[in-house]
Protein backbone atom coordinates (compact mmCIF):
# COMPACT_ATOMS: atom_id res chain seq x y z
CA UNK A 1 0.00 0.00 0.00
CA UNK A 2 0.39 3.56 0.45
CA UNK A 3 1.61 3.98 3.62
CA UNK A 4 4.66 0.99 3.00
CA UNK A 5 5.98 3.23 0.09
CA UNK A 6 5.73 6.03 1.93
CA UNK A 7 7.34 4.65 4.88
CA UNK A 8 10.23 2.86 2.64
CA UNK A 9 11.20 5.99 0.92
CA UNK A 10 11.06 7.85 4.41
CA UNK A 11 14.26 4.87 5.41
CA UNK A 12 16.21 5.93 1.51
CA UNK A 13 16.58 9.53 2.45
CA UNK A 14 17.50 8.84 6.07
CA UNK A 15 20.19 6.22 4.71
CA UNK A 16 20.80 8.63 1.70
CA UNK A 17 21.08 11.52 4.27
CA UNK A 18 23.50 9.41 7.03
CA UNK A 19 25.70 8.11 3.86
CA UNK A 20 26.25 12.38 2.26
CA UNK A 21 27.39 13.05 6.09
CA UNK A 22 29.76 10.70 6.46
CA UNK A 23 31.04 11.55 3.10
CA UNK A 24 30.89 15.02 3.39
CA UNK A 25 32.84 14.95 7.15
CA UNK A 26 34.90 12.26 6.23
CA UNK A 27 33.81 9.67 9.00
CA UNK A 28 35.03 6.40 9.00
CA UNK A 29 32.13 3.36 10.30
CA UNK A 30 34.80 1.43 11.89
CA UNK A 31 36.85 4.88 13.69
CA UNK A 32 33.04 4.93 15.75
CA UNK A 33 33.71 1.88 16.97
CA UNK A 34 37.22 0.81 17.47
CA UNK A 35 37.57 4.72 18.88
CA UNK A 36 34.95 3.70 22.07
CA UNK A 37 37.32 2.48 24.93
CA UNK A 38 34.11 1.61 27.06
CA UNK A 39 30.53 0.68 25.68
CA UNK A 40 28.69 0.79 28.47
CA UNK A 41 28.10 4.42 28.56
CA UNK A 42 26.85 4.31 25.00
CA UNK A 43 24.49 1.39 25.77
CA UNK A 44 23.83 3.62 28.41
CA UNK A 45 23.08 6.73 27.14
CA UNK A 46 21.49 5.24 24.22
CA UNK A 47 18.65 3.43 27.05
CA UNK A 48 18.43 6.64 28.73
CA UNK A 49 17.48 8.54 25.42
CA UNK A 50 15.23 5.51 24.67
CA UNK A 51 13.31 4.69 27.74
CA UNK A 52 13.68 6.68 30.86
CA UNK A 53 14.04 10.30 29.52
CA UNK A 54 11.36 10.09 26.61
CA UNK A 55 8.44 8.68 28.85
CA UNK A 56 9.15 11.49 31.45
CA UNK A 57 8.89 14.01 28.56
CA UNK A 58 5.46 12.62 27.10
CA UNK A 59 4.14 11.72 30.52
CA UNK A 60 4.62 15.40 31.44
CA UNK A 61 3.21 16.85 27.71
CA UNK A 62 0.48 14.00 28.29
CA UNK A 63 -0.58 15.98 31.82
CA UNK A 64 -0.63 19.31 30.02
CA UNK A 65 -2.80 18.04 27.35
CA UNK A 66 -5.35 16.89 29.11
CA UNK A 67 -5.35 19.93 31.11
CA UNK A 68 -6.49 21.39 28.06
CA UNK A 69 -9.02 18.93 26.87
CA UNK A 70 -6.74 16.63 24.37
CA UNK A 71 -6.02 12.86 25.16
CA UNK A 72 -2.96 11.22 23.22
CA UNK A 73 -1.29 7.77 24.24
CA UNK A 74 2.08 8.08 25.92
CA UNK A 75 3.66 5.78 22.58
CA UNK A 76 2.30 8.68 19.75
CA UNK A 77 3.43 11.53 22.07
CA UNK A 78 6.81 9.52 22.07
CA UNK A 79 6.99 9.28 18.27
CA UNK A 80 5.61 12.84 17.91
CA UNK A 81 8.91 13.68 19.89
CA UNK A 82 11.32 11.75 17.63
CA UNK A 83 10.14 12.50 14.84
CA UNK A 84 10.30 16.34 15.52
CA UNK A 85 13.40 15.68 16.88
CA UNK A 86 15.21 14.41 13.92
CA UNK A 87 13.22 16.50 11.39
CA UNK A 88 14.07 19.59 13.91
CA UNK A 89 17.34 19.46 12.78
CA UNK A 90 17.38 21.15 9.43
CA UNK A 91 15.64 23.75 10.76
CA UNK A 92 17.65 26.63 11.88
CA UNK A 93 16.74 27.13 15.62
CA UNK A 94 16.85 25.16 18.81
CA UNK A 95 13.51 25.54 18.99
CA UNK A 96 12.95 23.60 15.81
CA UNK A 97 11.45 20.43 17.14
CA UNK A 98 8.78 22.36 19.24
CA UNK A 99 7.60 24.05 16.23
CA UNK A 100 6.68 21.10 14.28
CA UNK A 101 5.62 18.77 17.89
CA UNK A 102 3.04 21.90 17.37
CA UNK A 103 2.36 21.15 13.69
CA UNK A 104 2.25 17.39 14.63
CA UNK A 105 -0.45 18.08 17.95
CA UNK A 106 -2.63 20.26 16.09
CA UNK A 107 -2.95 18.15 13.02
CA UNK A 108 -3.64 15.11 14.86
CA UNK A 109 -6.54 17.06 16.91
CA UNK A 110 -8.05 19.66 14.58
CA UNK A 111 -11.04 20.63 16.63
CA UNK A 112 -8.54 21.77 19.15
CA UNK A 113 -6.01 23.10 17.19
CA UNK A 114 -4.43 25.77 19.18
CA UNK A 115 -5.35 24.56 22.31
CA UNK A 116 -3.28 21.14 21.65
CA UNK A 117 0.19 23.45 20.60
CA UNK A 118 -0.37 25.78 23.24
CA UNK A 119 0.87 22.93 25.38
CA UNK A 120 4.17 22.89 23.89
CA UNK A 121 4.20 26.36 24.10
CA UNK A 122 3.73 25.91 27.44
CA UNK A 123 6.13 23.67 28.44
CA UNK A 124 8.52 25.77 26.78
CA UNK A 125 8.20 28.25 28.82
CA UNK A 126 7.94 27.15 31.86
CA UNK A 127 11.68 24.95 31.01
CA UNK A 128 12.57 28.69 30.42
CA UNK A 129 11.60 29.95 33.19
CA UNK A 130 12.99 26.83 35.48
CA UNK A 131 16.66 28.06 33.50
CA UNK A 132 16.29 31.38 34.85
CA UNK A 133 15.75 30.81 38.22
CA UNK A 134 18.67 28.10 38.65
CA UNK A 135 20.85 30.77 36.81
CA UNK A 136 19.77 33.19 40.10
CA UNK A 137 20.49 30.79 42.36
CA UNK A 138 24.26 30.40 40.59
CA UNK A 139 24.21 34.11 40.19
CA UNK A 140 23.94 34.78 43.90
CA UNK A 141 26.38 31.88 44.93
CA UNK A 142 29.08 33.75 43.01
CA UNK A 143 28.01 37.55 43.13
CA UNK A 144 30.64 39.04 45.13
CA UNK A 145 33.38 37.57 42.47
CA UNK A 146 35.16 39.62 40.30
CA UNK A 147 35.90 36.78 37.81
CA UNK A 148 32.21 36.39 36.93
CA UNK A 149 31.37 39.98 36.29
CA UNK A 150 30.88 38.97 32.67
CA UNK A 151 28.95 35.91 33.37
CA UNK A 152 26.72 37.44 36.08
CA UNK A 153 25.95 40.36 33.63
CA UNK A 154 24.67 38.23 30.57
CA UNK A 155 22.88 35.75 33.16
CA UNK A 156 20.81 39.19 34.38
CA UNK A 157 20.29 40.35 30.92
CA UNK A 158 19.03 37.04 29.68
CA UNK A 159 16.84 36.61 32.73
CA UNK A 160 15.79 40.27 31.78
CA UNK A 161 15.06 39.56 28.37
CA UNK A 162 12.72 36.31 29.23
CA UNK A 163 10.76 37.67 31.64
CA UNK A 164 10.03 40.71 29.21
CA UNK A 165 9.16 38.48 26.57
CA UNK A 166 6.71 36.49 28.89
CA UNK A 167 5.21 39.81 29.84
CA UNK A 168 4.66 40.75 26.33
CA UNK A 169 3.16 37.29 25.39
CA UNK A 170 1.00 37.35 28.38
CA UNK A 171 -0.26 41.13 27.86
CA UNK A 172 -3.72 41.29 28.13
CA UNK A 173 -3.52 45.04 26.41
CA UNK A 174 -1.76 43.58 23.06
CA UNK A 175 -4.14 40.75 23.06
CA UNK A 176 -7.09 43.09 23.19
CA UNK A 177 -5.32 44.81 19.86
CA UNK A 178 -5.96 41.79 17.40
CA UNK A 179 -8.28 39.96 19.23
CA UNK A 180 -11.50 40.08 17.74
CA UNK A 181 -10.14 42.17 15.19
CA UNK A 182 -11.03 41.68 11.40
CA UNK A 183 -8.41 41.52 9.11
CA UNK A 184 -8.91 41.71 5.15
CA UNK A 185 -6.48 39.59 3.82
CA UNK A 186 -7.52 35.94 5.07
CA UNK A 187 -4.10 34.29 5.08
CA UNK A 188 -3.29 37.02 8.33
CA UNK A 189 -6.75 36.53 9.92
CA UNK A 190 -5.46 32.90 9.80
CA UNK A 191 -2.54 33.26 11.35
CA UNK A 192 -4.18 36.21 13.96
CA UNK A 193 -6.77 33.46 14.52
CA UNK A 194 -4.43 30.83 15.28
CA UNK A 195 -2.29 32.97 17.40
CA UNK A 196 -5.44 34.20 19.65
CA UNK A 197 -6.67 30.62 20.48
CA UNK A 198 -2.93 29.82 21.26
Amino acid sequence: SMKYVITGLKFVVAVGLFALLFRIFNIRASALVTEIKDWRYVVGAVFLSLTIVPFISTRRWQLFLRFVGVVESSFSLWSINLKALFQGLIIPSTQGSDILRIYYIDKRNPNRRGHAGSTVLVERMLGFVLLCLLSIVAILSCFRSREFVALISTAIAINATVFVIFGLILSKKIHGFYSGHKFECKTIARVFDYIDTL
